[in-house]
């Protein structure tokens, strides 16, 4: 339970440590790319923070990370994509799927690094710990 805590605890300081430091990125992102690639890149780059805090937090915690890493990555996003329709809307009224299909290629790779992570993570604690018995 300790392990889990500290776990929990390191992935979310990670997580927002390296989401700083992406801002920029996805600005110099907006500069270099054309619009349609700049979608994906850009999707790639928020998609870090999440495969590197998991990373951190299954290798703390181990296999059992994998559910705290999915709500840990689904809580603000999914406050974030609620935020973000309820911002659209005034400018231009869409619905909810077409919404959510222009966050298309940021949500599957988001949860792809999360559960990449995680993995990763436990995968390497679990080697670590077969190591030392």
């Amino acid at each position: 339970m300790k392990r889990m805590f500290l776990g929990t605890v390191a992935a979310v300081a990670i997580y927002a440590l390296v989401d700083l430091m992406t801002g920029p990125l996805g600005q110099a992102a907006y500069r270099a790319f054309s619009q349609e690639v700049y979608v994906w890149v850009l999707a790639l780059i928020w998609a870090l923070p999440g495969l590197v805090g998991a990373f951190c937090g299954g290798l703390i915690s181990g296999r059992r990370f994998f559910a705290i890493a999915l709500v840990l990555w689904a809580v603000p996003v999914l406050y974030t994509l609620q935020w973000g329709y309820a911002m659209q809307q005034p400018a231009r009224p869409m619905g909810v799927l077409e919404y959510l299909g222009n966050q298309l290629p940021s949500l599957p790779f988001g949860v792809a690094a999360v559960l990449l992570g995680a993995w990763a993570g436990g995968a390497l604690a679990r080697q670590r710990r077969q190591k030392r018995c």
